[in-house]
């Protein structure tokens, strides 16, 4: 028996959302997903691919990168091992192994759904899923420091996919005023 196939449901505990689904909810979801793995210089997905996945690191090590650049990397079973790959669509960044790795590849849609009907409500009636705090001084992934809020935690994906899909991208130079209370835009 592997380590990875050893340690898998407590690997599964720690996913968000999948901890906090409700044991059938969660047997449902990993009923319908695989585990696929990479050798090390393979490209996991690549920046602006459209898939119908949501994908976790179980083990071995991440280079997350955007226009060729290394943003930054992921360590299966770490804290940022717990949440989905760059999930928006189309991928807003590459994922490249820097070892041998396990990927959990699950079905974006039926997770949705099934989070959805379940509430990731503990039976206790509180929420399983943790948000660890934003690191202000992390690595300059906004989005990632963004997801991993209160503010999206229960959010769907789809929902959070829309709300980026509308934003828009200007720049500013330092002491413009980009919002003022009172104005519409």
């Amino acid at each position: 028996m592997s380590a990875l196939e050893a340690n898998f449901e407590g690997l599964v505990h720690a996913l968000v959302p999948l901890g906090g689904l409700s044991p059938p909810s969660r047997a449902q979801v990993l009923n319908k997903a695989e585990i696929v793995r990479f050798r090390r210089g393979d490209t996991v997905f690549r920046e602006g691919d459209r898939d119908p996945y949501t994908m976790y690191l179980l083990e071995g090590r991440l280079q997350m990168l955007s226009g060729g650049q290394t943003i930054h990397r992921v360590t299966g079973g770490s804290a940022d091992a717990a949440h989905a790959l760059a999930q928006l669509q189309p991928r807003k960044l590459s994922a490249r192994a820097e070892s041998e790795v396990a990927i959990l590849r699950v079905d974006r849609d039926l997770l949705e759904r099934i989070v959805a009907a379940d509430g990731a409500d503990g039976a206790d009636g509180y929420c399983a899923i943790q948000v660890d705090d934003i690191d202000a001084a992390d690595d300059g992934d906004w989005m990632t420091r963004m997801l991993q809020s209160k503010l999206f935690a229960h959010l769907p994906a789809s929902n959070i996919h829309r709300i980026f899909s509308l934003l828009e991208e200007i720049e500013v130079r330092q002491s413009d005023v980009v919002v003022k209370q009172g104005r519409s835009p």
